[in-house]
């Protein structure tokens, strides 16, 4: 926490697929006495790029789906703000 300068983290421990321990450490916020805990909420950043394509390549490895495929026919409730955008978005797009 000192060393990327954040009041808490949480974090899971998992030994043969079960999981050991979840919880957090510190504080959601500088000056307030709320703690993180395994169910709190953090801001989402651009180092879930990475994860979110690895999960993807690896649901298209297995044939799951593929990267030409549009997003809405994997994940119906997509929406942008525009609905003719919204059809155009290909899952090889959400890795961007």
């Amino acid at each position: 926490m000192k060393q990327l300068d954040v009041p808490g983290v949480a974090t899971a421990l998992i030994d043969n697929g079960k999981i050991v321990f979840q919880g957090g450490f510190g504080v959601r916020e500088l000056g307030k006495p709320a703690q993180v805990d395994e169910n709190t909420l953090f801001m989402a950043a651009s180092n879930t790029k990475g994860m979110t394509t690895l999960l993807l390549s690896e649901l298209v490895d297995q044939k799951k789906l593929n990267w030409d495929q549009p997003v809405i026919e994997v994940y119906p409730s997509f929406k942008l703000g525009n609905a003719e955008t919204t059809k155009k978005v290909l899952v090889k797009n959400s890795c961007a």
